[in-house]
């Protein structure tokens, strides 16, 4: 090999690792200035607990309607998701969001049932409540 393709070749890989220092560098930078990377990966992180809630609300239902083709009736309001529990339906851990907090159960005026998450502020009753899909 001439001394000309050594040099060629010592300044590309000096050229690659100057490169791969300063992504790096930049990299560290977005990431510890709260920059875009963080944001989208906050929003994956929402969304997929948003799935998850609406994917444990359907099993819920569904375990809400056995409880009631087995009592011929909705579990009160009173007794709520507890209710299924007690009959061995669901665990106390199925009850719980994934935000930590529990889903809210309450027998609608007229018949029927609802059954939601607080969503990710925890604030039962506003915009960001999660529902069945």
């Amino acid at each position: 090999m001439s001394e000309k393709q050594r040099k060629s070749k010592l300044t590309l890989y000096l050229a690659a690792g100057v490169a791969a220092v300063l992504a790096s560098a930049l990299a560290y930078y977005i990431t510890s200035q709260g920059g875009p990377l963080d944001s989208i990966i906050e929003e994956r992180l929402i969304e997929s607990r948003i799935t998850m809630a609406q994917v444990q609300i359907a099993r819920l239902s569904q375990a809400v309607e056995m409880y009631q083709m087995d009592n011929g009736k909705y579990p009160s309001t009173t007794t709520g998701l507890l209710a299924l529990v007690a009959e061995g339906g669901v665990t106390e851990e199925q009850l719980t969001d994934p935000w930590g907090m529990r889903f809210l159960y309450a027998m609608m005026p007229g018949g029927g049932y609802e059954l939601r998450s607080a969503g990710p502020n925890g604030i039962p009753g506003d915009e960001d409540d999660v529902l069945a899909p």
